[in-house]
């Protein structure tokens, strides 16, 4: 018997082996080796084992194949599932860096089918057929057993990137699902209870007040919201009645300064209060408007954004009253810290507030307090000679401040779309302007920054940090404001660029049952 061993030649020896036997020197290794082993046992007499025939010894090639392939598809499993995961990624942290728009065009459209989630905005990645397809020539064999190895590579490549088209059509429908919130039906949102709508005693009203303030049960004790960002903004709310006649009076008590030890040191007036007065068609910022009054915790009292110093400073454990006398002339605010008359504060000429009502007012910043309008057992301290609480005025001499809409399908949010500087914001003033009855609320983060102010100014002509920093944290505001927002029946306008359709599509989704709109600004 041949003491060559066919199964530790290369196959170049195989055929040379062959050839000078005068046999077929065709085929792939597995084949040349059976064909060798054959004829080495027919020559040695014994011994010989019958081989299956170079097509079995394709199929134990294809077996080895097949667990490469079985390899190589686990491998670009976990490349597609980081790719996917990075996409998704950078796809909810794209923003538009674009130039300005020559010209501003209004379209207003409903928004219903982008928030039904249709994904025709994106494509699924383009498989390049055999035509795109390199060759490594230094592979290919110019004899006739290269090419019949050659043509069985390329049937096992075809199998191959039919399976590779297969796994992305799969991975990519499921990707474009979990994106686009397929995968699991919409959560649903409860609304906040609205009993308090009902309500005829003199209560802080949960429709005029900032998103990010929290009641009690009884409506009369709030705080607001310190984590991140929201520690650097105030919150205002009014009373739910108003008054225009009369001399009248609330007290406010500062409870505690709420803990915001991630502010920097240098923050200006990290805890205060503002107490006061103001008409219902003034923003939630008390002092900062024309008839807008407030007695701040620094001293001051401010109207129309001009601070003066006033009175003494307040703070925890504090009780400040504030009164209104409608009954001289002019009208007359005043306030007392601890039972303890500060003096007048404003007079405003009757003619000025028309037949506008004054509502109890307190703008926060980091700090819970608690209001008497009369209810309490007691006040905290006797009110001044002739004036009575709020409590106590007539239900025919008091104003109700706006209702919120009846249902939750009367409500509306109104998204902007467009390129930075195109005039979003612009149309979105114009547009509350135009439609004070609606009491938008504006979701955005230029109206986040707004709330940050410092004694009234800018927060950009005051700011000690990195304005990119503060950004950041508008940002992540603002994402808490559209989760507490679609809890509440009111009208939204959520101000941004929202040029790309799965951030719009996120956006409205918390938003369902509302009438939701579009504005493409151009």
């Amino acid at each position: 018997m041949s003491d060559i061993d066919p199964e530790k030649l290369k196959v170049a020896e195989l055929r040379e082996e062959l050839k000078t036997r005068g046999l077929d020197t065709k085929g792939n290794k597995a084949a040349l080796v059976n064909r060798l082993k054959q004829v080495l046992g027919s020559d040695g007499g014994e011994g010989a084992i019958e081989y299956a025939t170079g097509e079995d010894g394709d199929g134990e090639d294809q077996s080895k194949d097949a667990d490469e392939e079985e390899e190589e598809e686990v491998q670009y499993d976990d490349e597609d599932a980081q790719l996917d995961e990075t996409t998704n990624d950078d796809q909810e942290k794209q923003d538009v860096q674009q130039t300005e728009g020559a010209t501003t065009e209004e379209v207003v459209m409903e928004a219903s089918e982008e928030a039904n989630g249709n994904a025709e905005d994106e494509e699924p990645p383009i498989i390049l057929g055999d035509e795109f397809r390199t060759i490594d020539e230094a592979t290919q064999d110019d004899t006739e057993e290269g090419n019949t190895d050659r043509k069985r590579k390329r049937s096992r490549e075809r199998h191959r990137r039919t399976r590779s088209r297969s796994r992305d059509r799969h991975r990519w429908g499921h990707s474009r699902d979990k994106r686009y919130g397929k995968s699991s039906p919409t959560r649903k949102i409860d609304m906040d209870d609205t009993a308090w709508e009902a309500l005829t005693v003199f209560t802080l009203d949960r429709y005029e007040a900032d998103l990010n303030l929290r009641f009690n049960d009884r409506g009369i004790k709030a705080h607001p919201l310190t984590v991140g960002g929201f520690a650097y903004m105030w919150s205002g709310v009014r009373a739910n009645y108003g008054v225009r006649t009369g001399k009248v009076a609330f007290e406010v008590k500062v409870l505690e300064h709420l803990n915001v030890d991630h502010l920097p040191r240098e923050e200006p007036n990290l805890h205060s209060v503002r107490v006061g007065w103001s008409l219902n068609s003034t923003s939630l910022n008390l002092g900062e408007d024309p008839l807008s009054y407030g007695y701040s915790s620094t001293g001051h009292v401010a109207t129309e954004n001009n601070f003066v110093d006033y009175g003494q400073s307040f703070g925890v454990g504090d009780v400040v009253t504030a009164y209104v006398d409608f009954e001289s002339e002019p009208v007359v605010i005043s306030f007392s810290k601890n039972g303890e008359d500060q003096g007048k504060s404003f007079e405003i000429e009757v003619e000025q507030l028309g037949e506008g009502a004054l509502f109890p007012h307190v703008l926060t910043k980091n700090a819970e307090f608690e209001c008497n309008f009369g209810g309490r057992e007691g006040p905290y301290f006797p009110l001044k000679d002739g004036f009575k609480f709020l409590e106590e005025t007539p239900a025919e001499d008091r104003v109700r401040g706006h209702l919120p809409p009846g249902t939750k399908e009367e409500c509306e949010v109104i998204m902007t779309v467009g390129l930075p500087s195109s005039g979003k914001t612009y149309w979105t003033e114009k547009h509350v302007a135009e439609h004070p009855e609606k009491r938008y609320n504006v979701l955005g983060t230029n109206s986040i920054i707004d709330k940050m102010r410092v004694l009234g100014k800018p927060r950009r002509q005051n700011n000690n940090g990195e304005w990119s920093v503060l950004i950041d944290k508008a940002n992540k505001c603002l994402n808490r404001f559209t989760e507490l927002a679609a809890r509440k029946k009111r009208n939204y306008i959520i101000d941004q660029t929202n040029v790309f359709a799965s951030s719009r599509r996120r956006k409205m989704q918390p938003f369902e049952g509302f009438q939701r709109k579009a504005v493409v600004v151009l």
